[in-house]
């Protein structure tokens, strides 16, 4: 968490570094309230949809995985994602090197879909 801290109060002013970093403990429980007040505001009143879009996405996309194999799939899933061999590689500014011997998961996320502007 603190890298994380870090990094979000990188050139925002000493004072928000400060009052961040100085004490780690208000920062998690500000940032848990935030998140609790996001979740309620913007997620809570869509989720039995986003739930159920989530759903219907993760098994067409384990259907696909079942009869395409992951490395076909997986570019679909996203522009940066490839499969070469053993290696998964997705393009990131970050260059983060991992095994992952217990298996990959897959997170699924959510956009919600763009209403068209009213005439």
């Amino acid at each position: 968490m603190h890298a994380e801290l870090v990094d979000a109060t990188t050139g925002r002013g000493a004072e928000m570094g400060r009052r961040l970093l100085d004490d780690p403990d208000r920062a998690r429980s500000e940032a848990t309230d935030a998140v609790r007040r996001l979740w309620k505001a913007a997620v809570e009143p869509e989720w039995p949809s986003m739930r159920q879009a989530l759903r219907a996405e993760m098994l067409d996309r384990a259907i696909q995985v079942n009869r395409e194999g992951l490395r076909a799939v997986l570019p679909r899933l996203h522009h940066s994602a490839a499969c070469e061999g053993d290696t998964i590689t997705v393009e990131s500014t970050v260059d983060i090197d991992l095994d992952c011997p217990e298996g990959l998961i897959l997170v699924p996320s959510w956009t919600r879909p763009r209403r068209e502007p009213r005439p």
